[in-house]
């Protein structure tokens, strides 16, 4: 390989059809066993990047779990994360009862299974040890953003939320509501010089409404490539 070369893992958005994604690394990691049976798949990539569903993934991977435990994730918690339509349907009816639009799911089953101790618990997104690229996009402002785990802005996020942010699709799942100081503190300065933008309150409280960054870079492997 030479010496300027960078490998980069870039993994699409798709909702539960990450599963395939996964399967497709279970394969290629297993390739790779056969060749190196001690090395992780995440040693072979310099950045690994995700949107969406693919953040989920990516992450999974950045963090160490073989490709077959996230593949297990999705077909053993999937239906927690997309319940059967019969299953929301009370939820969703309690929402629009005041006339307004809401998604099909309140992101409570997501946001469970993100948070659950065998995937990410708290651990926080610089904890992961290669350097892992999200994509998210700020609803309220009209902006991309992209999370680097590498970087002190987005650091001190807790890796639950840099996927349920970048998983929260519009139509399925509500925003999620950001409100990390470090990295309100950094998106303040970002917005400062731009005519009517800035972060808005939510109970008395800064946040910034993120969801699916499929809105802007549904594979997110030009962002990855203009990071390094």
């Amino acid at each position: 390989m030479a010496p300027n070369t960078r490998c980069i893992l870039s993994c699409d958005g798709g909702g539960i059809r990450g599963i395939v994604t996964a399967t497709l690394l279970e394969r290629l990691e297993a390739k790779l066993k056969a060749i190196q049976p001690d090395k992780q798949l995440r040693e072979y990539f310099d950045i690994i990047a995700g949107t969406s569903t693919g953040s989920i993934i990516a992450c999974g991977v950045s963090k160490g779990y073989p490709a077959g435990q996230i593949r297990q994730i999705y077909e053993e918690r999937g239906i927690k994360i997309f319940p059967k339509f019969w299953q929301v349907f009370k939820s969703l009816i309690s929402r629009i009862t005041f006339g307004y639009s809401q998604p099909i799911y309140d992101g409570k089953g997501l946001e469970e299974v993100l948070q659950n101790g065998i995937i990410f618990g708290k651990e926080l997104f610089n904890s992961l040890p290669v350097c892992t690229l999200v994509t998210c996009y700020d609803a309220y402002n009209r902006q991309a953003v992209v999370f680097v785990s590498t970087e002190s802005s987005t650091a001190q996020i807790p890796i639950w939320q840099v996927c349920r942010s970048s998983a929260a699709a519009p139509v399925a799942f509500p925003a999620y509501l950001l409100k990390e100081s470090n990295f309100i503190a950094f998106w303040k300065k970002e917005l400062q010089n731009k005519s009517g933008l800035g972060i808005p309150t939510y109970k008395g409280e800064e946040v910034v409404p993120l969801i699916d960054g499929g809105i802007f870079a549904n594979n997110p492997a030009m962002c990855a490539i203009a990071n390094r």
